[in-house]
């Protein structure tokens, strides 16, 4: 079975579970990392760089088998090799591949979709600003930067994002006030002096708003 089926039509908390049971963890870190490291070189030799896209995916792939690898043997019995994996494309900590996985993951149905060559290449590029949330969005990391919001606050970015992933993300300031049930009569009021005001939470047209993200 190729890395591609054994992700598709799984949650991220399926192929956790898919990968933990299994005995032989170390010697699968140790396939994928070989795994990666073909690839790699063949995108290096590779003309094409829409072929180049398919190895990227690939390789991000199996990444996420080996990030699953860690969580299912925890940090306390990593091996050296494990403690210094980087995934791809090494260079970043990581930044390229949160993005992936939350692309992957992140759907209305919570099963795994493929990543466009398009968003790929945005997100290898550096372009992409989507953003990696904590469970209950107190904490909303993009790129560099962490943002920490209160409960409410949290809700409505909640709120906002949920309807971005639907295709619906210029929204009316009264239908998230209302939905966090704020008392607040602008959406300024609720975040003001929030440095995630402007930045990443900005203005669409008058009273709509929408999350600077791709």
């Amino acid at each position: 079975m190729s890395v591609k089926d054994l992700i598709r039509d799984k949650s991220l908390l399926q192929l956790q579970g898919a990968v933990r049971v299994r005995k032989d963890l170390e010697k699968i870190f140790t396939d994928c990392s070989k795994m990666i490291s073909d690839l790699d070189k063949k995108t290096e030799s590779s003309l094409s760089l829409a072929v180049a896209i398919k190895y990227h995916r690939e390789i991000f792939d199996y990444d996420l088998i080996i990030d699953c690898i860690l969580e299912a043997i925890g940090p306390a019995r990593l091996t050296e090799e494990m403690k210094q994996w980087c995934p791809f494309p090494f260079t970043d900590d990581g930044v390229a591949f949160k993005i992936y996985k939350e692309r992957r993951f992140n759907t209305i149905a919570e099963t795994s979709r493929e990543v466009t060559d398009q968003e790929l290449s945005m997100i290898l590029g550096g372009m992409v600003k989507d953003i990696t949330p904590s469970g209950d969005y107190s904490e909303v990391t993009q790129g560099n930067t962490t943002y920490y919001f209160a409960p409410m606050q949290a809700n409505a970015v909640r709120y906002m994002y949920e309807r971005h992933l639907k295709g619906d993300s210029i929204i009316y300031q009264q239908e998230i006030l209302g939905h966090v049930q704020s008392r607040s009569e602008y959406l300024k009021d609720l975040f003001k002096d929030h440095p995630a005001w402007r930045t990443l939470i900005v203005r669409a047209k008058n009273n709509y708003y929408k999350l600077d993200i791709d």
